[in-house]
């Protein structure tokens, strides 16, 4: 997307979700133990749950910025909502954007993107319903507020100011993505 190929963005990340289909990801990990050979633990199950709702969130991000549907749906699913990892030295920190000292938390944006996905979708299903402008006017105006709801709710580590946005030395990739996905959700 960043080098302006989006058809190419679109194939390939369409690509991406059918196979976390075909390999179960919107499964329930810890329903696996009872069929699976080898029983995953508490990190492997971690990995897979937030390996699903990354994928998810990236589908509806890429889904509303080119006016499309989207592959992976809630309904779809029985994937628990992540928590946070525990801490490992694994030899990534030189692979991060944010202070290594400082403790990653991703549960807190990925439980409100969720959410904000939750809420364009019922939107979007409601909306192709709607016949008269008055009432996609009354919905627009209904998802609106939700949006302020749900931006309201934020926890402060969430929150954003202009002047928030302005600062180069928080910058956090994790975070800004809730932003991102607020503003295109706002504006499309």
């Amino acid at each position: 997307m960043g080098r302006g190929e989006n058809s190419s963005a679109w194939y390939f990340s369409g690509l991406a979700f059918r196979i976390v289909h075909e390999i179960g990801l919107q499964l329930n990990p810890a329903a696996l133990n009872d069929v699976s050979d080898g029983d995953l633990t508490k990190m492997d199950i971690e990995v897979r749950v937030r390996i699903y709702w990354g994928c998810y969130l990236v589908d509806h991000f890429i889904a509303e910025l080119y006016g499309r549907v989207t592959v992976l749906t809630l309904s779809n699913s029985a994937v628990p909502e992540t928590d946070e990892l525990p801490d490992i030295n694994a030899g990534y920190e030189d692979y991060m954007y944010s202070d290594p000292d400082k403790p990653l938390l991703v549960a807190a944006p990925v439980k409100s993107l969720i959410l904000l996905s939750r809420i364009t979708e019922l939107y979007k299903r409601e909306n192709t319903q709607l016949k008269t402008t008055s009432e996609k006017m009354n919905a627009l105006s209904a998802l609106n507020i939700d949006l302020q709801k749900w931006r309201s709710s934020l926890p402060d580590n969430l929150t954003w100011t202009s002047k928030t946005l302005i600062t180069v030395n928080d910058f956090d990739p994790t975070i800004s993505f809730v932003w991102y996905h607020y503003y295109d959700t706002a504006f499309v």
